[in-house]
């Protein structure tokens, strides 16, 4: 018996989704945060008002880790569309020869290159 259990990160479409929506809420608790922070200006409630400020750069920072998960995610499902068809023209390929495409590198050669800066500049991403 084989039971898988759906997850809201089966796919980083839906991990992208996820991202979004915490990022929306952080953008509205960030909202509120603002509106106390007046608040507590006008009743002069200085110890208050650092909290506050504490909570709100709390917030930025992980409004900040959201988008660099965001833009991580992208990239991922943009290099993900991209071996995809990479594979699929690697299949087409077996049969001509003269479209092979050079070989992937491997993770470990991959992250020294990325290390090295020598990792060439691919667009249309």
């Amino acid at each position: 018996m084989n039971h898988r259990i759906e997850t809201p990160f089966e796919s980083i479409e839906n991990a992208q989704q996820y991202i979004r929506l915490l990022a929306e809420a952080v953008k509205e608790a960030k909202r509120d945060v603002d509106d106390e922070i007046s608040l507590a200006t006008l009743q002069m409630s200085h110890r208050r008002v650092e909290a506050l400020c504490v909570v709100e750069y709390n917030l930025e920072k992980l409004r900040r880790y959201l988008s660099a998960s965001g833009r991580t995610l992208s990239d991922l499902r943009s290099l993900r569309r991209l071996l995809h068809d990479e594979r699929t023209a690697t299949k087409r390929s077996e049969h001509h020869p003269a479209d092979r495409t050079t070989p992937l590198i491997t993770t470990a050669s991959a992250s020294k290159r990325v290390r090295a800066g020598k990792v060439p500049m691919v667009s249309n991403f």
